[in-house]
């Protein structure tokens, strides 16, 4: 609860957001490596724990349980090191698929064994406001989940790491915001096109305070969405009025729509 974004309170939400060609082509035009960015910077973006999430969703997420997602070998692409990702096997379909909220709870399933083992064996203390556990010493196999011994001593380095009682005194908000690590399991999840495929892009937060409507994935290019940059004009507004009424009309006519709408019920 230390952060303004939704990454603070581990909250689910969607957004649906459309990119014109001329957006996208500006996208490709103006990416850059992550590491030509500051460490703050890139952190907000993609920090250490988005790789380190990747290798271990690749230990810990059986392919063979998973029906409509289909893994994407971890560091075989550039958005597979920066994010977990997974092919949705029958594309934009997938998402009207009964089986595909199943196998985004069994990967969530995977990810919360996962964060309560590492903080059973490796801290000690508590979480609150402005409050860590404290790393300490710890055997790395005595993390209790299957990890290749690769992705268990790259776990065990980044643990080693981590400091947050440097900053138990107090300073300023914004500097604790970008390199004070948040409370309990934070992830965000963006499906997006890219050459005729569809992925789901899984990003692992430690540091980072923004969640899937601060960070979009154009065409496998990982993009912070800004706010506040420009007005709409009254025709963009009311094209984007007309959209959205066209969406709800569509999705109240699908088989699915009760769930889709309602899905408490």
């Amino acid at each position: 609860m230390d952060r303004e974004s939704i990454q603070g309170e581990k909250r689910f939400h969607a957004h649906l957001v459309g990119r014109t060609q001329a957006e996208r082509a500006a996208v490709q035009a103006r990416a850059v490596r992550a590491g030509q960015l500051s460490t703050v910077r890139s952190r907000r973006i993609v920090e250490e724990a988005s790789v380190l999430g990747a290798l271990i969703s690749a230990d810990i997420v059986d392919g063979d349980a998973l029906r409509v997602l289909e893994p994407v070998p971890a560091l075989s692409t550039p958005t597979a090191t920066a994010t977990a990702q997974f092919r949705l096997r029958e594309g934009w379909e997938s998402l009207a698929s009964p089986e595909l909220p199943a196998d985004l709870a069994y990967v969530h399933r995977k990810l919360r064994r996962m964060y309560d083992e590492i903080m059973r064996v490796c801290t000690t203390g508590t979480a609150g406001m402005w409050r860590r556990p404290m790393v300490r010493e710890f055997d790395p196999q005595e993390i209790d989940v299957p990890l290749r011994a690769a992705t268990r001593a790259a776990l065990a380095h980044y643990l080693r790491g981590l400091r947050p009682e440097l900053l138990s005194e107090p300073v300023n908000r914004s500097r604790k915001a970008y390199v004070y690590p948040l409370a309990d399991l934070a992830y965000a999840v963006t499906i997006a096109e890219q050459d005729g495929e569809v992925f789901l892009h899984l990003r692992i937060n430690v540091f980072s305070d923004l969640g899937g409507a601060g960070i979009s994935i154009m065409d496998g290019v990982i993009v912070k969405t800004k706010k506040g940059v420009g007005d709409m004009s009254p025709a963009e507004i009311a094209g984007r009025a007309a959209f959205q009424g066209d969406f709800l009309r569509m999705l109240h006519r699908h088989p699915q729509a009760a769930r889709a709408l309602f899905p408490r019920l």
